[in-house]
């Protein structure tokens, strides 16, 4: 779980970062709204996808959240 949540972490890094550059290179005309709405979709993309794809990794119904408040003690 660590793992994937790691490498969401990374791989969404990445997506801000070369949204960022791109975002620098736009001229400004009555385009740069729609292109940044596109890059805006593109980052939500990017933050749900992994979690839909790995939706198997996220079953919280296995927690014993018992077992966990006694270990905090």
């Amino acid at each position: 779980m660590i793992e994937f949540l790691s490498s969401w972490a990374k791989s969404l890094g990445v997506a801000i970062v070369i949204v960022s550059i791109l975002e620098m290179l736009l001229p400004n005309n009555k385009t740069k709204k729609y292109i940044r709405m596109v890059m805006g979709v593109y980052i939500i993309f990017n933050i749900i996808a992994p979690f839909i794809d790995n939706k198997d990794l996220l079953n919280f119904n296995e927690i014993n959240l018992d077992n966990y408040i006694e270990t905090r003690k």
